[in-house]
């Protein structure tokens, strides 16, 4: 290839682009798909395919839900929304915006997968039924306490990695149920 270096870095950034755009198109066609198969007398058979669909499109994100957060307080276009944004965020996580903001870049994977795991549990309606609330809440609890085992290890106690994995354990057999 000939050219200079500026012309092959824009070269690599397009075609990076290019790639981002397609599996963008990929994501939009594979849910307007579920949706289609939904009507379907066969949709049965797809609930595991539309349960990951639903996880993906509406499933709690606690770190871009801060970044989201942090948007909007800079934009004040959207200023009227923001109190109401953070009370979400509070309603979902259970804590509030800014303790997270101040603990989010300290949490291990295992934690941040409890907290958004407990936002699902919130935003999610497969957990919403009668049958499955007694599920539900002891599912929240599990996550609750990993996040809580956590925090309580902070700042200098040792991260207690194995009962928070024993709590996912538990949040895991209780999600098959």
């Amino acid at each position: 290839m000939i050219g200079n270096e500026e012309g092959i870095i824009l070269l690599q950034m397009l075609n990076d682009m290019k790639h981002r755009v397609e599996s963008l198109g990929g994501e939009r066609f594979l849910n307007r798909i579920n949706e289609l198969v939904k009507e379907s007398p066969q949709s049965s058979k797809h609930d595991d395919k539309r349960e990951e669909r639903n996880a993906r499109i509406h499933g709690a994100d606690i770190k871009v839900d801060l970044k989201a957060l942090d948007w909007i307080r800079r934009h004040d276009r959207y200023s009227d929304m923001l109190s109401a944004a953070r009370e979400g965020f509070e309603a979902i996580y259970g804590v509030s915006s800014s303790e997270w903001k101040s603990l989010v870049h300290k949490a291990p994977q295992e934690v941040i997968g409890s907290a958004n795991k407990l936002g699902d549990l919130t935003l999610r309606c497969r957990y919403h039924s009668r049958q499955r609330k007694e599920i539900a809440d002891q599912m929240k609890k599990t996550c609750k306490d990993a996040i809580h085992l956590w925090k309580q290890s902070l700042p200098d106690a040792q991260y207690p990695k194995s009962a928070i994995a024993l709590k996912k354990s538990d949040y895991d057999k209780l999600h098959r149920e």
